[in-house]
């Protein structure tokens, strides 16, 4: 089948930083291949762009609870970030 190799950047969330992080043993543990690129690099990832405009959108909404907090991000996500943004996005880095 195809094989899949995710890039991240260096942001701790990421497990970059530690071994025991939740997100680096889930990876290890489903044997998920991955490397870590420049952290926040816009040049390099289209995706460090696109993430300003639902950051922004959850900044103005209040969200206290992980439910109402996920719910928000998928309609922000949907609402702020098109495929056209994207494919700007994309556009500007060539």
């Amino acid at each position: 089948g195809e094989q899949f190799i995710l890039e991240e950047d260096r942001d701790g969330g990421h497990g970059c930083k530690s071994t025991g992080n939740i997100a680096e043993r889930w990876k290890q543990d489903r044997g998920l291949k991955y490397y870590y690129n420049c952290a926040k690099s816009p040049d390099l990832s289209a995706i460090e762009s696109s993430f300003q405009p639902l950051k922004q959108w959850l900044s103005n909404t209040g969200h206290w609870d992980i439910d109402s907090l996920q719910s928000r991000a998928e309609k922000g996500w949907n609402k702020e970030v098109s495929q056209a943004y994207i494919n700007k996005q994309i556009e500007s880095m060539e």
